[in-house]
């Protein structure tokens, strides 16, 4: 209702349990997102940045005709996952980190998650708005002690048991 109602040229799909996504990967995509005018572009289709800075980007014709169709219950809760199970429907595009950082975990879904995140945020305390996706990979790198504070949850955890029939369709 929203998208009829507002009728924007393109919608970005932030979550809040990812405080750490980057400005500058957000205008990356977009970037790119405008240069090849996919239905679907996300850093999250086969994820090689941490999880916690994932970013969808879609056309609102798109995501009209994903509602239209037969969707799972899953699919209705995790708004653009049709878009990922129906890539011979949609044009959806990948976007990539230069390196692999997908086992890294910068999101909150969990209270072990807290910490890391805390360290992050205290560690740049004074200038939160600029610092950078290299700024918190360096500063990872830098002691192997701020990458145990990561925990140890996998990317997801909670729709790969709803989709593999773990939990009850709600």
């Amino acid at each position: 209702k929203a998208i009829t109602e507002s009728k924007p040229d393109i919608c970005i799909r932030l979550t809040a349990d990812c405080p750490l996504v980057m400005p500058e990967i957000i205008d990356e995509m977009l970037g790119k997102f405008l240069k090849l005018k996919p239905d679907y572009l996300s850093n999250t289709v086969h994820p090689t940045f941490p999880d916690g800075l994932d970013v969808e980007i879609f056309t609102p014709k798109a995501l009209i005709r994903l509602s239209k169709l037969d969707l799972k219950e899953y699919e209705k809760e995790h708004v653009t996952i049709g878009f990922h199970n129906r890539q011979d429907q949609f044009q959806v595009v990948n976007f990539q980190a230069s390196e692999n950082h997908s086992s890294f975990r910068w999101t909150v879904d969990y209270e072990e998650d807290l910490p890391f995140v805390r360290e992050v945020y205290g560690h740049f305390a004074g200038s939160e708005d600029v610092f950078s996706y290299r700024d918190v990979l360096d500063w990872v790198d830098s002691s192997k002690a701020h990458e145990s504070l990561m925990s140890s949850h996998k990317r997801n955890e909670s729709l790969a048991k709803q989709r593999d029939g773990l939990f009850d369709e709600i």
